[in-house]
């Protein structure tokens, strides 16, 4: 008999665990749910058992989380998401249950990053000498190496350990670690609590696009002697622009089309677009008046994406990479509206409609076409790029001369080339397209523009 009850008890124990189900409950009311947090877009089952009355009334109390009819709770931003249930009569105990939702849009998990902090354009990094025995992290210039090189990787807690590259190679595992005062973070071995952080991005200005990394209630921060710690105080030095070790696609669309006002052929760029992107790395692609697919894989696969294409009104011609409607769009494309009278208004449709963080590993965006950066009944589509996860992304405003998106597109390479940050060249872009043609070019900006492409 003994026996029997350790079996059926360790048998019981197997299953919670298996399932990794939380049960919170009162006198009457009971709630299932499978973990306590979420990333942003994403979503888990909820489920609530009351012994001998299913009415339960729920208010969800919170602007981090929506709560469906199906009960499935989707993150919406970060922050605490607070559901309250109570039978509808109000005569039981009422309960609430905490879901943490973390903002990690942009990350792609496991991956290898550098790690630069805004304030003093340098990146967190390993001492110039380093033994197994290590410890320090410190803050150096911008070079291609290992040693400034972190891998990202979220935990069952939904905190990251940020590992050093360099080390791992080293089959020495170590990564940021705070010490016991908690205010000094330096190198060890991975995997205690301390060896957690939750990585934020922030979503308004003027620090978009950028990312704080918190312990608790404390930020990661860089200090003017080259040096990292951990501060109460929330300020300049406390932002972080990530960008990926590994530079992969760079792709361009471009297309020809003529209608009866006017021929426009923008794959004249496709040698400075390819040159500037192979010399810095990248594999460079270009298509000229692609298929449809094509442009939907290269955009969420894709490190640089540009979009170089004008609509001149009137038939279905090639000048985008999707021409229906939205009721009539395929899912996954960049799509135009002909809800407006011009009838070339962009949007994102179904590229994933599970996830916020579809986009995560472009890091830079140029859609360069008339209203590219204007709103739709669905949003613009530099906002939906952004908020599916890419790191900057750059739109037009209104119809542009495509002479003019020439001009910007040939200095925001050329910049680019030369080291330039992402801002940087889009405002050298922007002086070149007044000095050539003394108009302006509206654009609209998302975004971390602190990332250098080269």
């Amino acid at each position: 008999m003994k026996f029997k009850k350790v079996l059926a008890l360790f048998l019981t124990v197997t299953m919670l665990l298996s399932f990794s189900t939380m049960f919170v409950s009162g006198n009457e009311v009971s709630v299932t749910y499978t973990k306590s947090w979420i990333n942003v877009g994403e979503s888990i089952q909820f489920s609530i058992l009351r012994k001998n009355d299913p009415h339960v009334s729920l208010v969800v109390n919170s602007n981090a989380i929506t709560f469906s009819d199906s009960h499935t709770i989707v993150g919406v931003s970060a922050g605490i998401g607070e559901i309250r249930y109570d039978d509808k009569n109000g005569n039981s105990d009422e309960q609430t249950v905490y879901i943490r939702v973390y903002d990690t849009r942009g990350i792609v998990n496991n991956e290898e990053y550098y790690i630069m902090n805004a304030e003093y354009d340098k990146l967190l990094s390993l001492p110039n000498k380093i033994s197994t025995n290590s410890k320090d992290v410190v803050l150096s210039s911008r070079t291609d190496d290992a040693s400034k090189q972190w891998k990202l990787t979220q935990r069952s807690t939904g905190l990251y350990t940020i590992e050093s590259v360099l080390f791992s190679e080293l089959e020495n595992d170590k990564g940021l670690h705070v010490t016991s005062n908690e205010r000094d973070v330096y190198l060890r071995k991975t995997g205690s609590s301390k060896t957690q952080f939750e990585i934020r991005r922030i979503n308004e200005k003027p620090y978009e696009g950028l990312y704080l990394i918190c312990y608790g209630s404390k930020y990661l921060a860089a200090t003017s002697s080259d040096s990292v710690a951990l501060k109460s105080t929330l300020d300049s030095t406390c932002y972080w622009s990530l960008s990926r070790a590994d530079k992969g696609n760079a792709d361009m669309f471009s297309f020809k089309y003529q209608n009866d006002t006017q021929t426009y052929d923008s794959t004249g760029q496709n040698a400075a677009f390819a040159d500037t992107f192979n010399n810095i790395g990248y594999t460079a692609n270009y298509h000229k008046n692609a298929s449809l697919n094509d442009g939907k894989d290269a955009l969420i696969s894709s490190d640089i994406f540009v979009f170089n294409s004008h609509y001149g009104g009137g038939g279905k011609v090639n000048g985008s990479l999707c021409f229906y409607d939205e009721t009539g769009a395929l899912t996954g494309r960049i799509t135009t509206t002909d809800h407006v009278a011009n009838k070339n208004y962009y949007s994102i449709q179904g590229l994933d409609p599970e996830s916020s963080n579809v986009l995560a590993s472009l890091r830079c965006v140029l859609y360069l076409s008339c209203n590219t950066g204007k709103n739709c009944n669905m949003g613009s589509l530099v906002e939906l790029t952004y908020e599916q996860g890419a790191h900057f992304v750059l739109g037009i405003a209104e119809p542009a001369d495509p002479i003019v998106c020439d001009i910007f597109l040939d200095e925001f390479l050329d910049s680019v080339n030369k080291g330039y940050s992402i801002s940087e060249s889009v405002s050298n872009a922007l002086l070149a397209v007044s000095n050539n043609t003394k108009s302006q070019l509206n654009v609209i900006c998302m975004g971390d523009g602190n990332q250098y492409l080269n």
